[in-house]
Parts: C-alpha cells; sequence; structure tokens
C-alpha cells in the first residue's frame, strides 16, 4: 500500500465528503438503468448531500425517489426509508462494512455504489453473495482529484432466481476471487536474508 494509502486507512477522523462530478454521477445512473429496462422502482440515495446523485435520477411514470443525508438529520444507518428498490449513490468510504450491512438490511433488488479501488474487496463481495447478491455490473472510472481508479458496482438481487442461489451467483457473477491469502516464497526468504544481515551489520 502506498503511504497515501495507509494515511487514509489510518485517519482518526476520515474526510468523507467527496461530492461525485454530476457528469460522472449521471452515468452511474445511467448504467444501472440500463439494467432495469425502464421498470418503476424507487430509488433511494442514502448520501445526497448537494444532491449531484438524487436531482438525476430517471423521471416517469411509476417511479419514486427517496432520500438521506446525515447533515439533514437522515443518518444512513439510523433513518427508514421505508421500502425501496434501487440504491444508487457514493457512499462514506470509512464506514463501508456499516453501509454494505444497512443496505443488505434494506433488501433492495439493486445495491449500487460508487467507491474505491481499495473498497472493493473479496470478503465485501462474499458479503453481497452470502446475502444473496451478484456483482452484474462492474465499471471503472477515474476522478482526477481523488485516490486512484474508482469503480461503480451494481449488485442484483438473485432471490428467485434459482433454488440454489450460491450456485447461480458462482455461474452467473461477473467476477471471481478467492479470500484465501497467498505468500510470494522468494521475498519471504529475501527479507529474512536482510534481517540476518542486519544483524551482523551491527
Amino acid at each position: 500500500m502506498s503511504k497515501q494509502g495507509h494515511s487514509i486507512v489510518k485517519r482518526t477522523s476520515p474526510n468523507d465528503i467527496f461530492l461525485t462530478p454530476p457528469e460522472l454521477a449521471k452515468l452511474h445512473i445511467d448504467i444501472v438503468e440500463g439494467l432495469l429496462y425502464g421498470t418503476p422502482m424507487t430509488w433511494y440515495d442514502p448520501f445526497k448531500n448537494t444532491g449531484n446523485y438524487f436531482n438525476q435520477y430517471p423521471v416517469y411514470e411509476g417511479v419514486e425517489h427517496q432520500w438521506g443525508e446525515l447533515l439533514e438529520g437522515r443518518d444512513f444507518l439510523t433513518y427508514d426509508p421505508g421500502a425501496v428498490d434501487c440504491i444508487v449513490s457514493n457512499p462514506p468510504y470509512s464506514i463501508m462494512n456499516e453501509v454494505i450491512d444497512k443496505s443488505i438490511e434494506l433488501k433492495p433488488k439493486i445495491i449500487s455504489y460508487l467507491i474505491g479501488n481499495m473498497n472493493l474487496t473479496p470478503l465485501r463481495i462474499k458479503k453481497f453473495n452470502d446475502a444473496g447478491y451478484i456483482l452484474k455490473h462492474l465499471h471503472f472510472c477515474k476522478i482526477h482529484e481523488w485516490f486512484s481508479t474508482s469503480f461503480i458496482v451494481v449488485f442484483v438481487s438473485c432471490v428467485g432466481k434459482s433454488k440454489n442461489i450460491q450456485k447461480y451467483i458462482e455461474k452467473h457473477q461477473c467476477i471471481s476471487f478467492d479470500c484465501k491469502v497467498y505468500h510470494d516464497e522468494n521475498i519471504i526468504k529475501q527479507k529474512a536474508l536482510d534481517k540476518e544481515a542486519k544483524k551482523i551489520a551491527r
């Protein structure tokens, strides 16, 4: 991990207010809408802020909009938006696990977030899979002022698709992964040699 990456992970007061460029927010919305084929749904933006997502949600018969915003007294982790079908937004990365848990708890048909590449981990994808969600779409993007590459991820509920949801996910998910931690034996040996050399040098 880079020096900047370590500083982000270890900061005690994360600055999570990164406003999505409106053009990228619209692209994100269009990607999700393309998967829905115009199906009427309740769209939910849990992190509205200036409305770069919320103000661009699709408007046609049968579509409803719901929002949350901590700065306006609607904390995503405690606010009850009622039944929602589609969550599309840019969440605070410092509480990503809590965001995922709450999103799954709401049981929408689609959960789609713009997240940093360091936040898309095998364990988090597995958390979605275990709850019956498949990673349907993955879009790489770059905001120049942000740290590293970002992803638009679209998770779709598989409930009702198959009697064996996990097998369905393994067959149809657009990405494969495992949670095993691998080791490079050559690097381990070199580190041991370097450590021994330092001892001798003393």
